[in-house]
């Protein structure tokens, strides 16, 4: 990397229609009824339990109940409490470039981003309380830089702009769609697994519903110098009853610990429940990650000793759908607006 780590990006960059690009946002609930849009990498978590008609709706109702049953515990302590309720919906937002040059594999709109807006529900008093925007964050791009790009640096291929451009332009990008600048003025929050490749150590910080911190060891892993280029930052926490932290990345002038909480009950829920679908292996482990400040520990995708909820989650395709996402992004989106993406790198790095 080259150092350059996006704070803000300038507001004169975040004014996008100056280099002829405008973006569309749309909104869709995520409910029993959703059904994955045309635009919906098919890799995405909630987009995954959505694929196959047959079981979509099965799926969906599991998914909300244990997102529920997550959502009261944290706020009533009783997971059988009814008072909290989920409300989710899909942002997609998509790119536009005015005036680009014809192409037959061009986009003329291309879906760049989606990320999922949680809201929760007080039957008792009526309330509704707007929650984190980020969740389940998925992006084409970042298919792009962690299958075509990341491997290509690994085997040495790569060039010096390459290598050290790698995943800025989807965090100028992405702070150009989302923050204080963005065309959504939601700032992200995104929690996701902890790295299996990295130990993390317990402090004696412990934060209500989002329970004892860790700090991880050895330096960024990849994900969180990529989730850093989003003016994003990293802290980890392990929510009570779990057995290992999450990933927690915030904007960096949006803190975490600052946030209600009915926002971070949200958030566990949410998330703490995809990730036990999606990392059983680590999020319902038998065992846990050592709880003792001061001592390190990590978990593994190869342990073997863990439960499954009772949901149908497809991991068979994914890699193979990511590879095809990523093959999209860049013959529908880098290739045709290669000059476009390039000034406002140029641009960006000018100011930086």
């Amino acid at each position: 990397m080259h150092g350059l780590v996006p704070t803000l990006i300038s507001s004169q960059l975040a004014h996008a229609s100056a280099f002829g690009l405008t973006w569309q946002m749309s909104s869709t609930p995520y409910d029993l009824d959703f059904v994955p849009g045309a635009g919906t990498r098919e890799t995405t978590n909630y987009a995954n339990l959505a694929r196959d008609p047959a079981t979509r709706r099965q799926n969906l109702a599991v998914l909300f109940s244990l997102i529920n049953q997550a959502l009261n515990l944290q706020l009533e302590g009783n997971s059988m409490s009814r008072r909290f309720v989920i409300e989710l919906n899909v942002l997609s937002l998509s790119a536009r470039f005015e005036g680009a040059p014809a192409s037959s594999s061009a986009s003329a709109v291309f879906p760049l981003t989606e990320v999922m807006q949680a809201s929760v529900y007080d039957t008792l008093t009526g309330d509704l309380d707007k929650g984190p925007t980020g969740l389940n964050f998925s992006s084409y791009l970042r298919d792009y830089d962690f299958k075509i790009n990341a491997p290509k640096i690994a085997a040495g291929q790569a060039s010096k702009e390459e290598r050290e451009q790698f995943g800025l332009l989807h965090g100028v990008l992405s702070q150009m769609q989302f923050g204080p600048r963005g065309f959504c003025a939601d700032a992200l929050t995104v929690a996701i697994s902890i790295s299996q490749k990295k130990h993390y150590m317990a402090t004696d910080y412990v934060l209500g519903v989002l329970g004892r911190e860790y700090l991880e060891m050895g330096g960024d892993s990849p994900t969180t110098q990529y989730y850093r280029l989003m003016a994003l930052t990293p802290r980890f926490f392990r929510p009570p009853g779990f057995p290992a932290p999450l990933a927690f990345y915030a904007h960096m002038h949006d803190p975490l610990i600052q946030k209600s909480p009915s926002y971070l009950a949200a958030l566990i829920a949410v998330m703490g429940t995809f990730q036990r679908i999606y990392r059983p292996e680590i999020y319902m482990a038998r065992s846990g990650m050592t709880e003792i400040p001061g001592e390190s520990s990590q978990m593994a995708l190869a342990n073997t000793d863990f439960e499954r909820l009772p949901i149908d989650y497809d991991k068979v395709e994914r890699d193979d759908l990511a590879q095809a996402q990523a093959l999209r992004v860049h013959t529908e989106f880098l290739v045709p607006h290669a000059q476009q993406l390039q000034n406002i790198l140029r641009h960006y790095i000018g100011q930086s």
